[in-house]
């Protein structure tokens, strides 16, 4: 049987994009209904980056996709991404 859990007393996890700590727990019941996303980051918009970033790394998507997906994401707070993430952009957003 499965316990209540307080949510405040779990672990802080990190955002894979901009480093943002959140609260989240894969086996708490009360984050079944929760998007899966969520294990990696913290915002719906860093998932899209996430997912860009991902799928151009991963050669599923060209750079003018990756570009056309990017351009549709706030990037506005992109200088607090962590470096690896602001190097991906930068070599997606810049003209060959």
């Amino acid at each position: 049987m499965q316990q209540d859990i307080d949510i405040e007393q779990l672990g802080d996890v990190e955002c894979k994009i901009c480093g943002a700590k959140y609260k989240y727990c894969s086996t708490c019941k009360e984050f079944k209904t929760i998007e899966s996303w969520r294990q990696h980051v913290d915002t719906i918009n860093c998932y899209k980056i996430f997912m860009v970033i991902q799928d151009f790394s991963k050669h599923n998507i060209d750079k003018l996709e990756a570009r056309k997906l990017l351009v549709k994401c706030d990037l506005s707070n992109s200088n607090n991404f962590f470096s690896w993430i602001q190097y991906q952009i930068n070599r997606i957003m810049a003209d060959d």
